[in-house]
């Protein structure tokens, strides 16, 4: 099968590129700035072509469909959006950094909702084609009883919104939602409960798995309260 990945060169995305290729799969992995992902390029000079690596700054739309044109699979079977940030734990309404929910917005939000609309022409040639958004329990408003992160939250929720009525109005899309788990990354830090490698086979199990589009889902296919 044929993969896309953004935020490839490090973290969970870093893990599902490898994983996929180790799994026999081709992966089209992108990151910002993949010249300085050194493990990301071990993994292009081990798969060849089954590893097409290329720019892309998904909070840019240009640079989103100059990678989608340079892409050399003839479809695209899973686009999994994995890049993000977490830029701000704003507590308050008064210390909320207004760039910083920008910043947040056009990478967690615009971002998805781009690299979808750019992808739609590659995943309409597949037979079963998938969209997975890695999104965040921390977008769910019933689960949230602690407030702040208000940049990250207010992303998340968000494009939990865009999926589901993505899965509503596109019938021969199958979208999921999933959140990764608390991880051991840049973004999760050092304290966080599970491994890139834990999280990444798990949400590629659920990916595989029969679910129905519009779920919300974490790494274990449990649902999550919206």
């Amino acid at each position: 099968m044929n993969y896309l990945v953004t935020g490839a060169n490090r973290g969970i995305g870093f893990d599902l590129t490898s994983q996929l290729l180790t799994q026999g799969h081709s992966v089209v992995a992108c990151a910002r700035t993949p010249e300085k992902a050194q493990e990301l390029e071990l993994l292009g000079k081990e798969y060849g072509d089954r590893c097409q690596i290329l720019p892309m700054d998904v909070t840019f739309e240009k640079s989103i469909h100059k990678a989608i044109a340079l892409i050399k699979v003839t479809h695209l079977d899973v686009v999994i959006n994995c890049a993000g940030v977490l830029l701000d734990s704003a507590a308050t309404i008064e210390n909320l950094n207004m760039v910083d929910l920008h910043s947040t917005l056009q990478t967690n939000l615009f971002g998805p909702i781009h690299v979808t609309r750019a992808s739609l022409k590659l995943l309409k040639k597949s037979k079963a084609p998938k969209l997975v958004n890695v999104t965040s329990l921390m977008g769910s408003i019933a689960d949230n009883s602690t407030g702040s992160s208000f940049s990250y939250r207010i992303s998340k929720s968000a494009l939990n919104m865009f999926s589901k009525n993505l899965a509503l109005g596109e019938s021969w899309l199958s979208v999921l939602m999933i959140h990764p788990g608390w991880v051991q990354t840049d973004m999760g830090g050092k304290n966080a409960l599970v491994s890139p490698q834990e999280s990444a086979s798990g949400i590629l199990k659920v990916i595989n798995s029969n679910f129905a589009s519009g779920s919300f889902l974490n790494f274990r296919g449990e649902k999550l309260a919206w």
